[in-house]
């Protein structure tokens, strides 16, 4: 079985245990550093710590996953979400957890989180592949 597939496979495994499908509008509802099945009471999970400004992008990275980037006042967010079904894939990345476990199946990590510019390394396909670094989105001036 291809490492895409033991993925795929795992994700819908969550989604029957009561995964939390997350709209890139509604990502906050997945708490930094915890498993994506993991819920608060109600079902509606713990909320996101993200500051008081906010800039968002979603970036398709190929294979069907989106990388959702925040960048807030209190630092850089990220996690990775199927882009057909909107699944997400991982839990938050922070400054606090700036790198996926090998666990997740392929690499993703925040470079330079405590800069001013952030940004996202990833690589989907491993095997000696060259990982791509996307930007994260620059915050507005005032928010400095």
């Amino acid at each position: 079985m291809s490492r895409r597939s033991a993925l795929r496979a795992a994700v819908a495994s969550a989604a029957l245990l009561g995964a939390v499908m997350v709209p890139a509008a509604t990502a906050s509802a997945i708490a930094v550093g915890e498993p994506v099945t993991q819920r608060g009471g109600g079902g509606q999970g713990p909320v996101l710590p993200v500051g008081t400004c906010v800039v968002s992008k979603e970036v398709k990275l190929g294979g069907g996953t989106v990388a959702v980037m925040l960048n807030t006042d209190v630092g850089p967010f990220a996690s990775f979400k199927d882009g057909i079904d909107h699944i997400q894939l991982t839990g938050w990345l922070d400054r606090q957890h700036s790198k996926l476990p090998e666990s997740a199946g392929f690499q993703g990590e925040i470079l330079n989180a405590d800069s001013a510019q952030p940004k996202l390394l990833v690589n989907l396909e491993g095997g000696g592949h060259k990982p791509g670094i996307i930007d994260f989105p620059k915050l507005p001036a005032s928010c400095r």
